[in-house]
């Protein structure tokens, strides 16, 4: 499967509020779409994301009660102050038990891409890649406007769990749960 590039993103507005519109009903026929949804930080806050995603057909995935949160922002994180700020919003999100769903992958849309203008491309795909890594650990992807794929749920900066135009791809495989605690690195077996 071929993947993508900055050049391969449809562009986005700036206005949120658009984007979130525009996104949920696009992604509407194949998925249950709940807005707005709360829930409770470790240790009491309570907490709201812009939306929670049911696959109509959860039986091709691997985690039979996937649901997946829905972050929006007005544009791509480009800038560091944005970036840093939204990571924490992600990695808090990825902590919090939403009512009716407990705990879920979070991904923020339009994503983490930077624009080619502000850096050396060799930065930026080691960037986007670092952080996208980084975030999966925190089950943290990214919700991205592809021209060929359409809207893609991407984790780990080049693992499509669901696309527009292929449905479930790898949510096929991943269970697409919260690890916490050791992850196998300096085990031995």
């Amino acid at each position: 499967m071929k993947r993508f590039d900055d050049e391969d993103l449809r562009p986005v507005t700036d206005n949120e509020d658009a984007l979130v519109n525009t996104v949920l009903a696009e992604l509407s026929d194949c998925f249950e779409v709940h807005r707005q949804v709360s829930g409770i930080y470790p240790g009491g806050k309570r907490m709201r994301i812009d939306s929670v995603l049911v696959p109509k057909d959860k039986e091709i995935w691997r985690n039979k009660d996937v649901a997946l949160g829905v972050e929006f922002k007005s544009s791509y994180l480009t800038e560091s102050k944005d970036l840093s700020g939204a990571l924490g919003q992600l990695i808090d999100y990825s902590l919090v038990e939403w009512e009716g769903f407990g705990q879920l992958p979070i991904f923020v849309c339009p994503g983490l891409r930077p624009r080619k203008s502000q850096y050396r491309k060799e930065f930026a795909e080691g960037y986007r890649y670092g952080f996208s890594r980084v975030m999966k650990e925190f089950n943290i992807g990214e919700l991205l406007p592809h021209s060929y794929y359409g809207w893609s749920f991407v984790m780990a900066g080049s693992h499509d769990m669901w696309t527009q135009l292929n449905g479930t791809c790898e949510g096929k495989l991943w269970g697409l749960k919260r690890k916490y605690g050791n992850r196998g690195i300096g085990v031995k077996k």
